[in-house]
């Protein structure tokens, strides 16, 4: 799936979520168009965190894809909270 992508990069985990050490799993679906843009990013399966939601769709709004035919693409998205006292992770985890 990412392979469609040009550098996906991973949402960021932001700092309210890893003040209160939520984690989650969501799924995602993205539109893009013809020209590889991502136009549209809707919630299939939210991380019961809206402030983490709203960094996946961030980020994958400024993903771009290989140009050719419309798409919808699902993926998934985990993100772990690093363990109390730990240093903090940069972001979500995108899973292939």
């Amino acid at each position: 799936m990412l392979k469609l992508f040009i550098y996906p990069r991973a949402p960021e985990y932001p700092f309210e979520a890893r003040r209160n050490g939520w984690s989650g799993r969501g799924v995602y679906r993205a539109f893009v168009t013809p020209e590889g843009k991502v136009s549209r990013v809707i919630i299939l399966h939210s991380t019961g965190h809206s402030v983490l939601d709203d960094m996946v769709i961030r980020a994958a709004l400024q993903w771009r894809a290989k140009p050719g035919r419309p798409k919808e693409v699902d993926f998934p998205i985990i993100f772990l909270a690093p363990p109390r006292g730990a240093a903090a992770s940069s972001g979500g985890t995108p899973m292939v």
